[in-house]
């Protein structure tokens, strides 16, 4: 999906008119910026050094939505 909005925002920046260029150069870094350094280190990072403390909501909304029944 970057891949297709990266391609769809730097084809804007083959235009002459400046103000088309930056607004497709711009999204088109912003995007490959997300997609690369977010989503590709800082969040598995993230995941891994959180560990177990990651997956706190996930416990907290199966104990509200099925009172009774154990996780297991």
């Amino acid at each position: 999906m970057a891949t297709i909005m990266f391609c769809v925002f730097a084809a804007f920046g083959a235009f002459d008119d400046r103000a088309l260029r930056v607004m497709g150069v711009g999204p088109a870094v912003a995007v490959l910026v997300d997609a690369t350094v977010v989503r590709l280190v800082l969040v598995p990072a993230a995941m891994k050094v959180l560990d177990d403390r990651n997956w706190w909501f996930a416990g907290l909304t199966f104990r509200r939505l099925t009172p009774g029944q154990k996780r297991t």
